[in-house]
């Protein structure tokens, strides 16, 4: 019997070693973004035995299973998640894991105070994390946020790609730039000097609700950069991120000009007229005359056969000045960015340090700029209710600026088109420069140094340097008393250093210029009253800021229904700026050692060329100091997570208000409330799991710092021309009324998802008032102040900004998501209490007209009347009366002779960005447009053609009326001889040059591969991103016929392509 039992023990051990099989597990987890995750826990369900991924990501397992078992794999912060292991698995595995914060979709918001769920938070923010923040590839961190944000408007009139504005201005002649704040606290520095590298995330605070803690700075929103911070508990790790950018060079040829050959035609014209004869005569001044000219004279004087300068002259007909410029003083641009990151902490202590090194060939040769940053943030624990956290940034920027990318003929005469700065050996060529350049030739009889201007010379002699230095530090305690309330004190110490170095050595014109003016020649008697030498200018700039807080938060919440989250605190601020700007003459940048100059005398100008005067003394001083004085508190109560109440409130005092102001209390405040819908029973939640409304109402302010209530005395360094003596003038008269702008706002905003967040947005509406905005008031004349400034405007602001995001396709290996982002702003002047100019004031938007109801970039122009078919006059109208009464029109005072066409900023403004993802591979597209605003194009004007000043002439004079009947298909006047500089005022200002300003844009292309995890498993990598960049990729379509870039008008900004990695260790 025994033996059968043993017999049966034995097949039924057999049969269950036939039954299971050993599997060597493999496999790699990763996180959303394909980073490889470290500390996984991976096991087997039912099991004892576990294993842990390494820092790559990867585990390695050998374990008995039978047909089938379930691997569970977890790690804290994340969603655990179960994958199905089969004796026919192949392996390795690829398991990617969801962030926990994903799941509950709570993207945390900063206002530089505190930071709360967006779900839990009443007011408006748009939130850029660090994924869409490192889309773009750029060395500054403002132009990363063009286009990814609603309300969000880039101003880019006159080139600029730094002016934002959040939801429209609100201030007429104040600083108009949103605050900055950088980590807790107002960056008083400059913006470039952080790297963007280090920043986290990037927070706009855009109603009253999120905004108004900030007080009276807040008025034109809030911009809060949060850096990246270290953790407890976190292995060490380095990142490595290095992008290299080629920029084309800039398109000289986009603003179609009137050729050289054409334009010595119109030189001839002109001497034939005489239009030159008065500078040819002037032996006072010596104006300087272009080579065409000069040979024509010399034919008229007898001096030059007509054949030979016949032969000269037309040897210029195939110069193009903008040919030099493309070969000797442009070229691509190159830029390196580089950054290395070092990050860990255990139960007691976290750091963090990165590096970041930027080096910027721009498209301007001998032009360049590099910048360091150094930051350090350690946070310590020695208590469990006690964090300490220490840190700085340093910031070492150079700029050197020796080429200005044209040339001039004087101090504001255009050179001409044919000009040459080379010859064909690229031997630099002299130009006419200032003064007439026969004259020049032989001035002093070999006495003086040479006069003669090399502008190809110019850009290497220089030495024009900006150094800045900045150095941030910065120390915060918080000590949690239990476990709802935590104290904390802040402070931070900025300290900016600016030198702007100017040296121009004794081989540039401009020395050589004033050491020969201000040379006195009697015979064999040289007398340099400006030393020989360089000339050294340099521009001191200091910054010294300190701010301290201290701030009480309680957070509690009771039995998961009531929840309640409040802090108050006081913050005190303290700005010390100062300048000092300074010339040595006779400088030697060996020695370091200058001449003594004479700056009180009034010396006789070499050869009668001008007037008796000293020399140029720039020596100046100044000092400002800002100092606040503030009290806050601000609190938020929910109710079951479905209603939620908010209110802050801020106490600002400066010295630069009034006594009147600083002596009332007038808080500003916010107050909100939201209302999550999806919450309640009754609402579909399945089908639309998120489902919020809100409503805010609030007041912040906006503080000019130009201005202040006291009177202001400027002294000046050089004494009264007059009588010699030091003289002052008075700058600003008091007020003890001045106050900040007061801006109130009304934000009403929905946001909602619907399943599995195939579409989800927020669309919100805002109503901002802004009052007491600061402006100029007619005074009476006999206080000696033709007007005085004063808070005695207002304006009016209302938008609508949309989001939504739709997750078109998805699944394991393939997604598609679409970014729709659409804003719509518009404002009107309500009170502005200023006299009327007259419509001139107007047209060249120097002004805003008195009274109410325009916009703030209101674009104004003459009514048209057509061409006169007679001689091809432009034709007006004047008090509705067709009129050619060019000064007449434009010196009227009545607006209603003006056409009015809209703004000159779109109001209407958004992008679309296309996101695909393929296994490892991603590709973003973002496309924006710009509606509703208007431009005015460039055009020819004659009164600069036909002076006697050279100029580059506009290509409208190649479609000018020549005849009669041309007026059917040209608004072009006629050439007219002599000009009229008010028939030209008119035809430049008139309604017939504005064009819509809309268009869409390609604006950029991010391509980028994710190297697999597998890849990388015998590397010391944890991830390699390879990133390829192409930004400014042109218009896709433009409302205007004339192929004009409306943001652009000089020309479109030239197409990049920049080639980016990103390694973690």
């Amino acid at each position: 019997m025994l033996k059968y039992i043993l017999i049966f023990m034995y097949l039924c051990c057999v049969l269950t070693a036939s039954a299971q099989k050993t599997l060597a597990l493999k496999g790699f987890v990763i996180g959303q973004s394909n980073e490889p995750i470290a500390g996984v826990t991976v096991l087997i369900k039912g099991l004892k035995q576990q294993a842990q991924t390494d820092n790559n990501g990867y585990f390695s397992w050998s374990l008995p299973i039978s047909d089938t078992a379930e691997l569970v794999v977890s790690k804290v912060g994340y969603k655990s998640e179960i994958v199905l292991i089969t004796v026919n698995t192949v392996f390795p595995l690829s398991i990617k894991l969801t962030d926990h914060f994903t799941v509950l979709e709570e993207v945390v918001v900063s206002t530089g105070y505190t930071s709360v769920p967006k779900d839990r938070a009443t007011g408006s923010f748009s939130v850029i994390d660090k994924e869409l923040f490192n889309r773009q590839i750029s060395t500054d961190v403002i132009t990363r946020l063009d286009g990814l944000a609603p309300g969000i408007l880039f101003d880019k009139r006159g080139g600029e790609r730094q002016n934002f504005q959040i939801r429209g201005i609100s201030t007429l002649y104040s600083n108009a730039r949103p605050l900055i704040i950088l980590d807790n606290f107002p960056y008083e520095g400059d913006i470039n000097n952080i790297n963007p590298n280090d920043i986290e995330s990037v927070t706009f605070l855009k109603d009253a609700a999120a905004a108004s803690i900030w007080g009276a700075r807040a008025g034109n929103g809030v911009l809060v950069i949060t850096t990246k911070k270290a953790k407890f508990n976190a292995p060490m790790q380095l990142n490595v991120t290095s992008n290299l950018t080629i920029q084309d060079k800039s398109d000289l040829f986009y603003m179609p000009l009137v050729s050289s050959s054409d334009y010595i035609d119109i030189e001839r014209f002109l001497f034939e007229q005489g239009a030159y004869d008065a500078i040819l005569s002037n032996t006072a001044d010596r104006p300087v005359i272009t080579p065409v000219v000069e040979l024509l004279d010399d034919v008229r004087a007898g001096r030059l056969e007509e054949g030979r300068a016949d032969i000269l002259i037309n040897s210029y007909r195939d110069k193009d000045i903008r040919k030099d410029y493309e070969r000797y003083l442009y070229r691509p641009a190159f830029l390196q960015q580089h950054a290395l990151q070092l990050s860990g902490g255990n139960d007691h202590h976290n750091y963090r340090l990165s590096f970041g090194y930027d080096k910027n060939l721009t498209e301007l040769k001998e032009n360049e700029n590099d910048r360091l940053t150094i930051r350090a943030q350690n946070k310590f624990k020695p208590l469990k209710q006690l964090e300490i956290e220490l840190g700085f940034v340093y910031t070492a920027s150079r700029q050197q600026d020796n080429n200005p990318g044209s040339v001039r003929m004087g101090l504001t005469d255009l050179i001409y088109p044919y000009a040459k700065l080379a010859d064909d050996n690229g031997t630099a060529l002299p130009l006419e420069q200032e003064y007439r350049k026969r004259y020049l030739d032989t001035a002093g009889s070999g006495k003086l140094l040479d006069w003669q201007y090399f502008p190809l010379n110019e850009i290497y002699e220089a030495d024009n340097r900006i150094r800045t230095n900045d150095l941030l530090l910065n120390a915060n305690v918080t000590y949690r008393i239990n476990d709802d309330l935590k104290v904390a004190a802040l402070y931070q110490y900025e300290n900016q250093g600016v030198l702007n170095r100017g040296f121009k050595s004794e081989e540039m014109f401009f020395t050589r210029n004033l050491i020969n003016k201000f040379t006195t020649v009697d015979g064999n008697n040289i007398k340099r009253n400006v030393p020989l030498g360089g000339i050294l200018d340099l521009n001191r700039q200091q910054l010294y800021s300190h701010a301290l807080r201290l701030q009480l938060d309680y957070n509690k919440t009771w039995k998961d229904v009531h929840q309640l989250t409040a802090l108050g605190g006081t913050e005190v601020r303290d700005a010390l700026s100062d300048s000092e700007v300074s010339r040595t003459y006779g400088y030697n940048d060996q020695l370091m050692t200058g001449g003594v100059v004479d700056l009180l005398t009034r010396f006789p100008v070499f050869g009668g060329l001008e007037w008796d005067q000293q020399i140029p003394n720039l020596q100046s001083f100044g000092a400002y100091r800002d100092r606040f004085l503030s009290l806050y508190a601000n609190a938020s109560y929910s109710f079951k997570s479905k209603y939620i109440f908010s209110g802050s409130a801020r106490r600002d005092a400066s010295n630069l208000f009034g006594t009147s102001t600083n002596n009332k209390w007038k808080p500003l405040w916010s107050a909100g409330f939201k209302y999550r819908l999806a919450e309640e029973a009754f609402f579909p939640s399945q089908l639309v799991p998120k489902f919020d409304l809100s409503i805010t109402y609030g007041k912040s302010g906006n503080v000019n710092n130009g201005i202040t209530a006291l009177t202001t005395i400027r002294y000046q360094s050089s004494p009264s021309p007059l009588a010699n003596l030091p003289f002052a003038f008075v700058q600003g008269a008091p007020n003890q009324e001045l106050r900040w702008e007061n801006v109130s706002q009304l934000n009403t905003e929905i946001n909602f998802a619907l399943k599995n967040n195939r579409i989800d947005g927020s669309v919100a509406y805002y109503r901002k008032k802004a009052t007491d905005l600061i402006s100029g008031v007619a005074a009476d004349p006999t206080t000696g102040f033709s007007s005085l400034t004063m808070n005695a405007a207002s304006l009016l602001t209302t938008g609508l900004d949309v989001q939504v995001n739709t997750l078109n396709m998805t699944n394991k290996s393939f997604s598609w998501a679409t970014n729709w982002i659409f804003s719509r702003n518009k404002d009107k002047v309500l009170e502005n209490y200023v006299s009327n100019l007259g419509s001139s004031n107007y047209v060249t938007g120097s002004r805003i007209p008195p009274g109410n109801s325009y916009p703030l970039n209101s674009l104004f122009s003459y009514a048209w009347a057509g061409l006169d078919a007679a001689n091809g006059d432009p034709q007006g109208y004047l008090d509705g009366q067709l009129s050619k009464d060019y000064q007449a029109i434009l010196q009227s005072p009545n607006i209603d002779n003006l056409v009015f066409h809209g703004t000159q900023l779109p109001r209407i403004f958004g992008a679309i960005r296309n996101n695909v993802r393929w296994g490892n591979f991603s590709l973003s597209v973002n496309v924006t447009y710009r509606f509703d605003y208007y431009f005015r194009r460039p055009t020819i004007s004659y009164s600069s053609l036909l002076s006697s000043n050279a100029s580059m002439p506009h290509a409208d004079y190649y479609k000018r009326w020549q005849q009669a009947g041309d007026e059917v298909h040209t608004s072009v006047p006629s050439l007219a001889y002599p000009a009229s500089a008010n028939r030209d005022r008119f035809y430049i200002n008139s309604e017939v040059l504005v064009e819509k300003g809309d268009h869409i844009r390609f604006q950029d292309a991010n391509f980028s591969y994710r190297l697999p995890a597998a890849t990388l498993r015998r590397t010391p990598f944890k991830s390699l991103t390879i990133t390829a960049y192409v930004q400014n990729l042109g218009i896709l379509w433009r409302a205007n016929r004339e192929g004009i870039d409306p943001d652009y008008r000089q020309g479109p900004l030239p197409k990049s392509y920049a080639l980016g990695i990103n390694i973690n260790l």
